[in-house]
């Protein structure tokens, strides 16, 4: 099932991180490649997101009970978590530190950016609108 598809929707699912606001069509897969990059192509092949962790230990990735997904070594360090990155929903447990922000999408259909994103600075916290 292609990722953030209408019928994840339909079924009940409620879409909480995506790797990308681009859409990809039936048929885009997501691969956990040999040297540990976990890679979204389109349904051509063509390259769309990945956690550029290719060639860095990776050995094994885990989707946590807290619904962050782990790229980690084979000793256990931490290379990549969706937590680190988030999109328009914030998990319990997830934390937004300096620099991350929320983006609103434009509605629940259309995942582009929408209106209003919320950032953390150094000092405060900032609600912008566009």
């Amino acid at each position: 099932m292609p990722i953030d598809s209408p019928d994840s929707q339909s079924q009940g699912a409620t879409v909480v991180w995506r790797a990308t606001p681009r859409p990809v069509r039936l048929g885009a897969y997501l691969n956990f490649t040999i040297d540990g990059d976990l890679v979204l192509r389109d349904f051509d092949g063509s390259f769309v997101w990945s956690t550029g962790t290719a060639n860095a230990g990776a050995q094994m990735m885990t989707l946590e009970s807290s619904g962050n997904l782990v790229i980690q070594t084979d000793s256990g360090s931490l290379l990549w978590q969706s937590f680190d990155h988030p999109t328009d929903a914030l998990l319990p447990g997830q934390i937004l530190k300096p620099g991350m922000k929320l983006v609103a999408t434009k509605t629940n259909e259309n995942k582009e950016p929408g209106y209003f994103s919320l950032e953390v600075k150094l000092s405060s916290v900032v609600l912008y609108s566009t």
